[in-house]
């Protein structure tokens, strides 16, 4: 179930948690863009579809080069310590 509180003027914070799926959280403008953004990720997960959230943050995840806000890239580093 989704729980959805304010976190400041106009800032409503929507978070999911279901047992065997990853945490989903988001802030909205709206009390209103939070629930139904709450509704449709629970209707996906009943369903047992993926949340496009979740496929999206599993794809960034796995790339290999992340951009920092800066713009530079950064390369993964390596397991092993010089």
């Amino acid at each position: 179930m989704a729980s959805i509180r304010e976190k400041g003027p106009y800032q409503f914070h929507a978070q999911i948690r279901r047992k065997g799926w990853p945490q989903q959280s988001r802030t909205f403008r709206t009390k209103k863009e939070a629930q139904a953004w709450a509704r449709e990720i629970e209707h996906e997960t009943d369903q047992g579809v993926c949340p496009q959230s979740v496929l999206r943050s599993r794809l960034e995840a796995e790339r290999p080069c992340r951009i920092k806000r800066s713009g530079a890239i950064m390369r993964p580093r390596s397991k092993r310590r010089m």
